[in-house]
């Protein structure tokens, strides 16, 4: 359906930084687990990653099924009959405390963590019903020449329990999800969507076909589990496009506008080489809306309850929830 997207213009201020690349493979990693308080936690070398700004803004406060949601400059709070949980910030505490972790182990010489910069930068995407999408913006600076830095959209489901959280690897940045034991909050596509529909959409889109037809197969794959095998033989990159789809993505999605009875799905694409990693890049899926979402989709896509990403640069106007090391 839709080719190659590109997102809207965000502001990164990023010098120019050590990247210690993507990796899309889970071998060799461990998760770590959630800090127990939803506040922002000192690390174990007592350092703190704190907002980007001193003063709390509201960016968006609505309600969907049930859940009230405030959106600002610090965090994602969500408020429901057990109370309200912000839902970012031990998130990023714990990426904070994973980075921390590998720079340690790395064991640069000459170089202290307080030499190093680290941010992350949070947009909240769609909310439809109890499913809430973001985007994550990653970048670290430890010296050198080039940033460790990448993206990806991440979608939660609200009435399900636990943490959220990516698998700890040794090198940055670190944004993969751990598919033999994912988050439970975290959801993936074949959630709600059949596969073979995923697969019809994924195989009509310019980029996919491109890879594909690089890789001199066929017939091309018939189901998911296909797909997925063959480009782990590519190490999940697609073709010279210099992109990459991991293992996770059926993670890395969000609601972007309805069609009449499809609702068009971004999947954010990650980079597959240093030279591109600043590429904030997605392709689109239109799919089949599924009966037991079709009141939400048509709430969010009026901004009755929840909205959709094509409403997103409206409702932002260009802020977003930020943390930075050092504060």
């Amino acid at each position: 359906m839709v080719g190659l997207l590109r997102t809207w213009p965000l502001v990164i201020c990023v010098v120019l930084m050590a990247c210690e690349g993507s990796s899309y493979s889970n071998v060799g990693t461990t998760s770590s687990s959630s800090p127990t308080n939803s506040q922002i936690q000192h690390t174990t070398s007592d350092k703190r990653i704190g907002p980007g700004s001193s003063a709390e803004e509201l960016i968006w406060l609505g309600e969907s099924v049930g859940y009230k949601i405030r959106w600002t400059t610090h965090d994602l709070y969500v408020e429901s009959a057990l109370g309200t949980d912000r839902i970012w910030a031990s998130f990023v505490e714990e990426g904070f405390q994973d980075f921390t972790a590998s720079y340690i182990h790395a064991k640069r010489p000459n170089r202290k963590i307080e030499d190093c910069t680290y941010e992350r930068r949070l947009t909240l995407l769609s909310v439809v019903g109890a499913l809430v999408s973001f985007e994550d913006e990653y970048a670290d600076f430890c010296g050198g020449a080039h940033p460790s830095e990448d993206y990806r959209f991440t979608t939660l489901d609200l009435s399900k329990s636990g943490g959220i959280s990516y698998v700890r690897q040794e090198s940055t940045p670190m944004m993969n999800i751990d598919m033999a034991d994912p988050p439970k909050k975290i959801v993936k596509l074949t959630d709600y969507f059949a596969g073979r529909d995923i697969l019809r959409a994924l195989l009509a889109d310019r980029v996919i076909q491109t890879a594909l037809d690089s890789f001199d197969l066929k017939p091309p794959p018939r189901s998911l589990r296909e797909l997925s095998d063959l480009l782990a033989t590519q190490g999940y990159v697609l073709g010279s496009s210099g992109l990459g789809l991991p293992p996770d993505y059926l993670t890395r999605f969000a609601f972007h506008h309805l069609e009449g009875d499809k609702v068009a799905v971004r999947l954010s694409l990650s980079s597959a080489s240093v030279a591109n990693q600043s590429e904030r890049e997605q392709i689109g899926l239109l799919l089949p809306v599924p009966e037991k979402l079709a009141a939400p989709f048509r709430s969010a896509s009026t901004g009755r309850q929840g909205f959709l990403m094509k409403d997103t640069e409206r409702i932002a106007r260009g802020k977003a929830t930020v943390f930075n090391f050092p504060e």
